[in-house]
C-alpha cells in the first residue's frame, strides 16, 4: 500500500518491520535482504526519522533475535548514522548503543544507558528502562561498581513482569550475562534486596551518579 502511494518513508519503516517479522519466524536470507533494502533506501531519502527507524530494525535481530548476539554488527550499524530526530527512537538507539558498548565491555555504555533510562521515565516507557535499566547494571559491574550493579539488578527485577520481553527467548544471553557479572559481587543478595525496596527516585539518583563518575 505504501509503495502504490508512493509514500517512501511508510514503504522504508515497513519494509523494516517486515524483515523483523521474517528474523523472528527464523527466515534469515529474506530478513537479512528486507532489512538491508530499507536502509539502502532510508540512507538514499536523507531523511531522519526513516533513518533512524530502518536502523533500529535492521539492529534489532542482531541482538535479540535469538542464539549468539552479532554485537559486532550492531555496533557497526548503530555508528553509522548520529541522527536524533524522533526522541522515542532516539531512546531506542541510546538503548541498543548502551547495550552493545556495555556486552562488549567498551566505555561510553553508561552514558547512553543513562540517558535512555531519564528519557524512559520521563516518557513512562517501562519497557525501555527496565531493558536499559538492566543493561545499565551489567555495565556498572563491569566498571567495578559491584554494589551499585547488584542494586540496580534487584531494582531492575522487582519491577519487571512475567510479561516482560526480557523472558522471551531472544533475550536470555542479557539475563545469562547479567548473572555471570554479579556472580563475584561482594554482599550480592544484600544489595539486591535493598535495590528490591527502593523508590523510582532513588534509582533515579544512582543512575546520575554512575553517570557522573563514569564520565572520561
Amino acid at each position: 500500500m505504501a509503495e502504490a502511494r508512493r509514500d517512501e518513508n511508510a514503504a522504508i519503516v515497513t519494509m523494516g518491520y517486515v524483515g523483523m517479522l521474517h528474523a523472528a519466524s527464523g527466515s534469515v536470507e529474506r530478513a537479512t535482504d528486507c532489512l538491508r533494502e530499507s536502509l539502502r533506501r532510508a540512507e538514499q531519502s536523507k531523511h531522519p526519522v526513516s533513518i533512524q527507524a530502518a536502523v533500529l530494525t535492521a539492529v534489532g535481530p542482531h541482538l535479540f533475535g535469538g542464539g549468539e548476539p552479532d554485537l559486532e554488527a550492531s555496533l557497526q550499524l548503530l555508528t553509522r548514522d548520529d541522527v536524533r530526530v524522533d526522541d522515542s527512537m532516539a531512546m531506542y538507539r541510546d538503548v541498543f548503543l548502551g547495550a552493545t558498548l556495555a556486552a562488549l565491555h567498551r566505555e561510553g555504555s553508561v552514558q547512553h544507558l543513562a540517558r535512555a533510562i531519564r528519557s524512559a521515565d520521563r516518557s513512562a516507557s517501562h519497557d525501555a528502562g527496565e531493558l536499559a535499566l538492566t543493561f545499565l547494571a551489567i555495565a556498572a559491574a563491569g566498571l567495578g561498581y559491584g554494589a551499585d550493579a547488584a542494586t540496580l539488578a534487584g531494582y531492575a527485577t522487582a519491577n519487571t513482569t512475567p510479561y516482560s520481553r526480557l523472558h522471551g527467548p531472544g533475550y536470555h544471553w542479557v539475563l545469562t550475562l547479567l548473572q555471570e557479572v554479579l556472580s563475584t559481587v561482594t554482599d550480592r543478595d544484600v544489595h539486591e534486596v535493598g535495590g528490591a525496596v527502593m523508590s523510582r527516585r532513588q534509582i533515579m539518583a544512582l543512575v546520575t551518579q554512575l553517570d557522573a563518575l563514569t564520565v572520561r
